[in-house]
Formats: C-alpha cells, structure tokens, sequence
C-alpha cells in the first residue's frame, strides 16, 4: 500500500518539475490549469454519455425471477 502513495506522489512531483513549478503560486497555478482541463473532459464526457446511454438501453433488458431461480439451484 505504501509504494501507491510514493507512486503517486513521485507522480505529482514529476508533473510540477515539467510544469516548473518552484512556489506555491506555481502549484495554485498549476491547480486551476488541472481543474479547468478536468471541468472540460467531464462536461464532454456528460454530453457523450447521453447518447450512449440511449443506445444500450435499446436493448431489451432480462427480467430474472431470482427467489425461483435460487430454489432451482438449491434442488439440485
């Protein structure tokens, strides 16, 4: 569980040395930037699922009776 938290924050360290982050308004800085691009990935991820969510319910969806189908299994 530990290497995770290193693997993760060897990761945010790496991206502020690309980012060249040297102060805390760096990092304030390079937080809006990842919060904006985050902001714009979910809303057009928002307009993306709605089609494909209409798709898949297209389909005819089961309909299991599984109090029947548990006694089915339990009698044999």
């Amino acid at each position: 569980m530990d290497k995770h938290r290193f693997e993760y924050a060897e990761g945010i360290l790496n991206s502020w040395r690309k980012e060249n982050v040297r102060h805390k308004a760096d990092i304030k800085r390079v937080d809006e930037q990842h919060q904006k691009q985050k902001n714009t990935a979910s809303s057009a991820a928002a307009r993306n699922s709605t089609a494909s969510s209409n798709k898949f319910n297209q389909f005819k969806q089961n309909t299991y009776n599984f109090e029947e189908l548990e006694k089915e299994l339990l009698s044999n």
